[in-house]
Parts: structure tokens; sequence; C-alpha cells
């Protein structure tokens, strides 16, 4: 078990207190941890749905963070410069608009162009091209799609055990109807 969710739960004359906290075990780390108050006349599930929204907005977050993190401390490059526009690469792309793509798209090549051996910068540039290509945003889905498949196959070529570069490379692989790739990974 990686990850648990633990809270507690209290009456408070009309209304509820309720504190619940993620933690990944592995890594003795708080993920995320919130307080919520409810009267008891309102209505039922909307509590538990704001809650459950907070923590994937936050885990998912969290959760990709720390996977890059991993992929990058398992790369031999040491340019902060690049490793940096990795991450914000992967940080606009979850924006998802148009502008975040594109924005996504310049930061990864720039990642790319200063360190051409890691295999983040290529995985994240291949994650980046496939999410245009198929999101709608690309003015040539052919391009983009072939240049996903070849920066994913060079992030496979240096880093083919790193969890977040196969994660990726099913994502692309998938994206591009390579489903028997896809698996593989």
């Amino acid at each position: 078990v990686q990850y648990v969710l633990t809270g507690s739960l209290r009456r408070k004359a009309n209304s509820i207190r309720i504190i619940a906290e993620l933690n990944d075990l592995p890594n003795n780390r708080v993920l995320w941890s919130e307080a919520y108050e409810q009267s008891e006349d309102s209505p039922a599930g909307t509590l538990e749905e704001e809650i459950a929204a907070a923590i994937v907005g936050s885990f998912g977050g969290e959760r990709l963070r720390i996977e890059l993190s991993r992929a990058l401390e398992n790369q031999a490059s040491e340019n902060p410069v690049a490793r940096d526009y990795v991450y914000r690469a992967r940080a606009y792309l979850l924006n998802y608009n148009r502008d975040s793509v594109l924005e996504a798209e310049a930061l990864a090549r720039k990642a790319v162009e200063l360190d051409g051996d890691s295999a983040a910068a290529h995985a994240v540039l291949a994650s980046v091209l496939a999410e245009k290509a198929t999101g709608g945003i690309s003015a040539d889905i052919d391009r983009d799609m072939a240049q996903a498949i070849a920066s994913i196959e060079s992030a496979l070529r240096r880093a083919s055990e790193d969890p977040f570069i196969l994660k990726l490379a099913g994502s692309v692989f998938t994206s591009h109807g390579e489903l028997d790739r896809a698996e593989a990974v």
C-alpha cells in the first residue's frame, strides 16, 4: 500500500467537522490535508463530493510531481535549467488549453535542446506533442505525432525501466493507436 486516506469526524452542536489527510506511506509524507465543516442541514453527499474533488485535484498534481522528480533524479543529466523547463512544461500541460499546450511544447523543446540526454525531457516533449495532436490544437497532426513517437522512442532508449517514462510511453503510443506497443511498455 502506497497511499492511505485517514480522517476524523466530530459533531458540534448543529454541524459536522471532518479532517481528512492523504499520506504517502513509503515516503512518510503527508500529500494533502484539509478540514471541512458542514451544517447537519446541508444536503447529503455535498461534503463528500467536495472532499473527493479536493483529493483528486491535489493528489493528481502531487503524484505527477513525485513521478517526475523520480524520473529526473534517475537521469544522468545535471542541467538545472533543462530540469526546470521539464517541470514547467508538465505544469503548463495540466492547464490544458491551447496557449498552455503551446507554451508546454516550447519549454519541452528548450529542455531537449539544453540536455539531449535527458529521457524525461524527451518523454515530456512526446507527451506534449501527442496532447497537441489529439486535442485539436495541432496544425499538422501527422508531423506532431511522428515527432511524439520519435521523442518517446528516444526517451525509452535512455531510460527503458523508468516508471515515469514508461507511463508517458504508454500514453503516447495509445494516442497514436499503437495499442500493442502501449501494452508492451
